[in-house]
């Protein structure tokens, strides 16, 4: 029988969050680049396929090399950070990527920025290559959003416990374990290679971003506030 690839743990902001502005620069980097490959694919892009996008090309190259340094939750829609949603913030108020509706998309800006630093890496790097070709094959897939949503709540997990190790299913882990969405999905495997972006890369997207001091992911429940007894009685519905 065939061991489960991926394991839950406990979040850890050093582990699981971009420690400095060259890793958070990175992951918008990566978001900028499926975004790209969805113009070339003439693939939708949504919040929701990106976010499935980058989490199953991280477990597919976990035994290869690292590239993404932003932790995803368990959630009923499928592996979920609110990161996404500062980076989609920021890359809009740039003027790098719009909305359609529940599309994105690229700006002209963004197409005239991204695109060369593409051709680029291609030329010089072998890793980007590879990461380019998982997240081709995984955009993919991920376009049709529900199938790939079911297909990750039927993959099992190993969940660490005082007691040992207990294996579910992740729709299970997600209904049935309390706390489950504090915690962080991770690929058993984890290689030491971590992909760099070039020193150019970086200063050229520090030219076009603002805000990209790091920041740790809020919880769930961090902007929850109780105004009445009834809205509390819903939340522990």
């Amino acid at each position: 029988m065939a061991q489960p690839r991926l394991k839950l743990v406990n979040y850890l902001s050093e582990k699981h969050s971009p420690s400095d502005s060259v890793e958070k620069i990175n992951d918008l980097f990566f978001v900028l680049f499926i975004l790209a490959k969805g113009e070339e694919q003439n693939i939708a892009i949504t919040t929701g396929t990106l976010m499935k996008t980058v989490f199953t090309t991280k477990i597919d190259l976990s035994n290869t090399i690292k590239f993404w340094h932003t932790g995803f939750h368990p959630y009923k829609k499928g592996p979920f950070t609110k990161t996404f949603y500062s980076y989609i913030e920021n890359l809009e108020k740039n003027g790098l990527m719009k909305k359609d509706g529940a599309n994105l998309s690229l700006t002209a800006k963004g197409g005239g920025v991204i695109f060369p630093l593409i051709e680029g890496l291609r030329n010089t790097n072998n890793d980007c290559l590879v990461i380019e070709k998982s997240i081709e094959q995984n955009l993919k897939e991920c376009r049709n959003f529900l199938k790939k949503v079911k297909e990750l709540h039927k993959e099992k997990m190993i969940i660490e416990t005082e007691a040992g190790d207990n294996i579910m299913v992740m729709d299970d882990v997600i209904n049935k374990l309390p706390g489950s969405y504090n915690k962080i999905i991770e690929s058993v495997n984890d290689t030491k290679k971590k992909f760099e972006l070039p020193d150019r890369i970086i200063n050229k997207l520090l030219e076009k971003l603002t805000n990209v001091e790091p920041e740790e992911e809020p919880s769930r429940y961090d902007e929850i506030v109780i105004c009445n007894p009834n809205q509390l009685i819903n939340l522990l519905q």
